[in-house]
This record gives C-alpha cells, structure tokens and sequence, in this order.
C-alpha cells in the first residue's frame, strides 16, 4: 500500500500533469466554441421543424397537392391535408407561446399524418405497427383507419418510412419525459460532455496514459527504487501491479474529473439539460459480439452533410437497413455510465502496455518514444478502419453504444478484458525473469 501512496501520489504531481489538465481544459473550450458558433448560425427551428416547414416553404407544395387531390375527388387525401397544417399550426402557435409538451404533441401528430399521406401501399402495414399505439394516444378523437393510405406518385420507401417511424418514435420519447429536444449543437451540458466522450477523450486518454507513466518504472530505475524492491520479499508481479493501479487512477481522475468539471461550467454558461434525455443504441448491445452498423463516413459521402437524432450522428440510410428492428433508446445518464465503464477498461489496458513498455526500457525517452509509435499506429489505423478488431477501437465509446461501428458494448469488452489478461501476463512473465537491480 506504501508504494501505491507513492506512485499515485508521484503520478498526480508531476510536472506534466498540469499541463495535461491545460489541454483538456484548451480542448474542452474549443468544443464549446464550436458548439456555440453552430447553435448560432442554424437559423431554423430544430425542435419541430416538420410543422414549421408545413407553415413554410412546402406549404405551397402541400396546398397544390390538396387543391389537384380535390379536383380527383380524392377526398381521403384532402381530409389528412387540411389535418396536416391545423395540426402544424397547433405546434407552431403552442410553441411560440412557450407550452413545449402541446407543440411536440402536435408536431408528433405532423410527422405520423405526413408519413401516412407519403406511405405507400407496399409499406402500410410496417408503418402501421410502428406507430398505431403513439397515433391511438395522441389522436384519439380519429380512428387510424379512417385515413386510407395515398395513391399519390411521389411516396416514401421502405427505408424513408423506417427513418420516419425512428424520429416519431425519438420524439415520443422526448414528449413522454417532457424534455426538449436538443441536437449535437445544442449549448447545454449533456450536448457537451456527449461531443467530449464522442471526440476528444479516446484521443486524450491516450495522450494521458503516455505522458503519465512512461517513465513510472524507467524512472525507478534512476532512483535506485527497484533495486530496493528486489532485495525485500516483495513479488514483482506484485509490484508490476502496484504500479499500473497507481497510475492508472491518477489518469483515470485526471481525465474524468477534469471533463465533469467543465462540464459544469458549460451548464453554468449555457443550460443544465436533463439526464433523461434518450440516446440512440440497439438492443443488441449483450447478446452478440458484433453487428453490421451504421457506416458514417459513406453516409457523410454521399449527401456531404452530417444527419442526427438528438446528438447522435447517424446514417438514416444504414438505420433502416441494418438497425432498425433493434433500435432501442437509453437515457443519457446510462448513456454516460456505459461510456465511462468502457473508458475504465481500455484506460486500464492502455496503462498496463505503458507499465509494461516503462518497465523494458532504463532510459525513459526510448520508452516514451516506443509507446508514441505503438499509440499513434494503433489510434490512426482505428480511425481509418474502424471496423478491424483493434484495442484502440475500442475507446469509440459512442460510436460504439448508438451504433457506428461493427463492435458491441459486449464484444468490445471482451477484446478489452482478453487484452488486459495477455498484457499482465506477459508483462509479469517478463519481470520475473528481468534483472531489476538498475
């Protein structure tokens, strides 16, 4: 326990660390920056755009769709137009007068009255069962079989229906818990520490782990330290895990801490979001090693614009195709648990590799140059092929509990737990055999 207070203590207060505390600090700030920069140049109502753009540009298009649907006597059609923009104007008028819960309420009853008017026959009874119980609350006083799906030439596939029934189904969420909803620019402190978790931690935790204990055996070394241990009845298994524990809590604190912390200041600065807000992920999560996702990047190709739901970056495409019968929504504070317990494991890994390069090298700039090669192949080849079974993969916490990478939270812990055995064991393998006497 004596060396444990020593290194822990060791690991916090070197000189390095404050400056590590600097850059999540620098990064944090540039994250907020960004936020705020994009949350001020959207322009357009995200909250419930669908009945605004029904009051808005595609009216137009709506009243020439009503006006040739009456000339055809079709007056099914003409009936859901003229309860499309009432129902809009509802949404609209109660969120202008600042009642949130009645505007998602009647926004909700938009997007299952558009969807049903653009559904076409083939895919009618998939929307049915996807939103015949949010339709039978929300719209009581009409019967969900009195609309009769459209003949119109322009309807919606079967992915467009699929992505349509994830928004309601998101939005229902959201009017359930009467929480507002919020995107990936929203300032808040949840929309913060989700773009944290999701783009600057993976990369920091890295950082961290190296420039923390690099040096946490080379060093000891120096100071004569092994060559203490050696000499007393102290195993250096043990003593290999001493250090790695030590130093694995100080990074761990560092990072974690530093994080929630600004965090705060965010909700300070901006606004405290509620915890409950849901989070996209797939009920496949514990019962398969791994999936076929959502491919963000080929989505990001082909339209040359980022889609979300909530702050989650998603493909609509790969959604429908690959996820939707499994699509599932968590809050974001199991969101966070999820993504810290993931953090825990791959920063526990990462420390023993670093441990375990400290303790090869007596000279620390070989050993800090070793383990920059080794990180920076590791981060890089992940972020280019996220798919392949790679430890470093596995700090994607957030791509990997909504969905946009092959691995599940089971399948990632698994390589996580098998890599943390293979370390220890070879590191303590090679210990025992080591002359540590410096």
């Amino acid at each position: 326990m004596d060396l444990f207070k020593y290194e822990f203590k060791r690991a916090l207060k070197k000189p390095i660390t404050f400056l590590l505390i600097t850059l999540i600090i620098f990064l944090g700030v540039n994250v907020y920056t960004e936020m705020r920069f994009f949350n001020s140049k959207i322009k357009y109502n995200r909250e419930i755009p669908v009945s605004y753009s029904m009051l808005g540009g595609t009216r137009v298009h709506i009243e020439g769709i009503r006006e040739f649907s009456l000339m055809e006597q079709r007056h099914n059609e003409v009936n859901m137009l003229d309860n499309l923009v009432k129902y809009a104007e509802n949404a609209v008028d109660s969120y202008e007068k600042g009642n949130y819960k009645e505007a998602y309420k009647n926004d909700l009853i938009v997007n299952m009255i558009y969807t049903r008017l653009f559904c076409s026959i083939k895919e009618e009874e998939l929307l049915k069962a996807n939103i015949i119980d949010i339709w039978n609350e929300l719209l009581p006083e009409i019967e969900y079989n009195t609309f009769k799906t459209s003949y119109l030439e322009t309807s919606f596939t079967a992915d467009e229906v699929k992505s349509s029934c994830v928004q309601i189904k998101y939005k229902y969420d959201l009017f359930n818990k009467d929480i507002r909803y919020i995107d990936n620019y929203s300032l808040n402190n949840v929309t913060f520490i989700y773009n944290m978790i999701d783009k600057i931690l993976p990369i920091i935790i890295c950082v961290v782990v190296v420039l923390i204990s690099f040096n946490s055996i080379s060093d000891e070394y120096r100071l004569g330290i092994t060559k203490n241990i050696s000499t007393q009845p102290f195993k250096r298994s043990k003593y290999y895990i001493t250090m790695v524990l030590a130093n694995f809590l100080a990074i761990f604190l560092i990072v974690v801490v530093t994080t929630l912390i600004l965090s705060l200041f965010v909700g300070a600065a901006s606004e405290f979001h509620s915890f409950d807000t849901p989070i996209l992920t797939h009920n496949n999560q514990w019962n398969t090693l791994n999936i076929k996702g959502m491919d963000l990047k080929e989505a990001y190709n082909v339209t040359l614009q980022k889609s979300y739901l909530g702050p989650v970056e998603i493909s609509y495409n790969d959604l429908s195709k690959n996820l939707f019968s499994n699509v599932a929504f968590i809050s974001f504070r199991k969101f966070l648990l999820q993504a810290l317990s993931l953090f825990f494991v791959y920063t526990f890994l990462l420390t023993t590799i670093s441990v375990f390069v400290s303790s090869i090298f007596k000279d620390k700039i070989k050993a800090l140059i070793v383990l920059i090669v080794i990180n920076a192949i590791g981060y890089i080849s992940s972020y280019f092929y996220p798919s392949i079974f790679n430890i470093f993969s596995m700090g994607n916490a957030t791509k990997i509990i909504t969905g946009s990478i092959n691995f599940t939270l089971l399948g990632s812990f698994t390589v996580l737990f098998i890599g943390i055995f293979i370390s220890i064991l070879i590191s303590t393998s090679y210990l025992k055999r080591k002359d540590i006497t410096g």
